[in-house]
């Protein structure tokens, strides 16, 4: 069974194939449902007999790579910088803002110490909030509606040193074909060396999320109500002594 193109007219699916055959069958007398290729159109009487099968696709996606500096200014003095223009940006769209998010976390308390929306480059300062791991997110928002994730985890003491850090900086679509997608992650760590998990999501912020992969390349497919899609990492107590959070880089993704 090929794809077909199938329309609806009033109580009747319309239903064209790749050769110009066409057909119109009474939407009762249909049984629609999603399958991980797509949508299968069967005999309402007959669920094993497929009279017209829609094969989705990747239409578009939002991806890119940035940097989140984060720089020390003599002991427990720290300055987070972020960029408005990201280091690359895989979309036809034009970035419209940016939302930060910097967090402190210590024994599991999370504290915000800030967070807000900006279109320039912007530098936080924070100071005397002790040893513990900064969570920092920023979100590139496009004026399509789509966009992309970097964060930064730093585990820090309250004398200016990193102990150890995780930079999750995007990453880049290397091809895609249908469902499937070839992607790479731009990460980097310092003191740890941790596995990278491909997750798929189909709500933002994710309630819940499907594992697609790991390593720092993948091909893997998309599930079909996939909205988003990227990576993130299995911690250890280095990080989940003080940070108990998820995190990730992610990427918005259309699938029709």
């Amino acid at each position: 069974m090929g794809a077909w193109t199938v329309s609806e007219t009033g109580l009747i699916y319309e239903m064209e194939y790749t050769n110009g055959f066409k057909r119109a069958i009474r939407k009762s007398q249909i049984a629609k449902s999603n399958t991980y290729q797509g949508i299968d159109y069967s005999s309402s009487q007959n669920p094993n007999l497929v009279l017209a099968k829609i094969l989705a696709s990747i239409q578009s996606y939002t991806a890119g790579t940035s940097t989140i500096d984060f720089i020390n200014n003599g002991g427990d003095d720290w300055d987070i910088s972020f960029l408005a223009t990201p280091t690359t940006l895989q979309s036809s769209a034009n970035i419209v803002q940016y939302i930060y998010n910097v967090e402190y976390w210590v024994g599991g308390v999370k504290t915000t110490i800030e967070s807000g929306s900006k279109s320039t480059n912007y530098t936080l300062n924070t100071s005397s909030n002790g040893a513990g791991v900064y969570q920092i997110e920023q979100t590139y928002l496009l004026d399509n509606s789509s966009f992309f994730r970097v964060v930064y985890l730093v585990k820090v003491n309250s004398s200016g040193a990193v102990l150890a850090s995780l930079k999750l900086f995007g990453g880049a679509i290397i091809s895609v074909n249908g469902l499937s997608v070839n992607v790479s992650a731009n990460s980097a760590q310092i003191g740890v060396n941790y596995p990278i998990s491909w997750l798929a999501f189909n709500t933002f912020p994710p309630v819940s999320f499907t594992p697609i992969g790991t390593g720092s390349t993948v091909a893997t497919s998309l599930p079909l109500d996939a909205i988003a899609f990227g990576y993130t990492m299995v911690l250890d107590s280095v990080f989940t002594d003080d940070f108990t959070d998820t995190f990730g880089s992610f990427f918005s993704v259309t699938i029709s």
